[in-house]
């Protein structure tokens, strides 16, 4: 019986094991496509939204406990204008993009993690 028990807890053991490497996109690719979308939203658009130089005071209104009430608020964080784009240069940056991806894509194809786990 005790020689039975080894037998009979390898194929559990077996189960327990955690898989291969799994081949994923990971990050990289993730902040690739996100650059992509971003570049290709910008040239679309033909301007692009950044925070406005400079200290300055916006009027703000604000409700209270005791009705409306007007007050200055100076956090100008939230504060953008729009830029135009240089679309010479967004269009470099996207083909660039493109190409960092397509890189990462045929590491992928040949990375032996996912040969095995049948491609991404």
């Amino acid at each position: 019986m005790r020689a039975l028990l080894p037998l009979v807890l390898l194929p559990l053991l077996a189960a327990c094991t955690p898989p291969g490497p799994v081949c994923r996109p990971g990050p990289e690719m993730q902040t690739i496509d996100r650059l992509i979308a971003e570049t290709q939203g910008n040239l679309d658009r033909g301007y692009v939204m950044v925070p406005a130089a400079g200290p300055g005071a916006d009027l703000c209104l604000r409700g209270g406990n005791w009705g409306l009430g007007v007050s200055i608020c100076t956090d100008g964080s939230a504060r953008e204008k729009p830029v135009a784009v240089d679309a010479a240069a967004e269009r470099r940056k996207l083909a660039g993009l493109k190409a960092q991806k397509i890189r990462l894509q045929r590491q992928m194809d040949t990375d032996p993690a996912c040969q095995i786990h049948g491609g991404s």
